[in-house]
């Protein structure tokens, strides 16, 4: 029954660990587009 469980939390742990990575990687190309947005703002006014 440990190893199960083991299993099924390293399971787990792998795909949180992947759910963070694209999170992350989105949040990252969001902030770039944000930060491309208010510089357009910028010098726009």
């Amino acid at each position: 029954m440990e190893i199960t469980t083991w299993f099924i939390d390293s399971y787990v742990m792998f795909y949180i660990g992947i759910i963070i990575v694209i999170v992350g990687t989105i949040g990252m190309i969001i902030q770039g587009k944000f930060k491309k947005v208010i510089e357009f703002i910028i010098e726009y006014f």
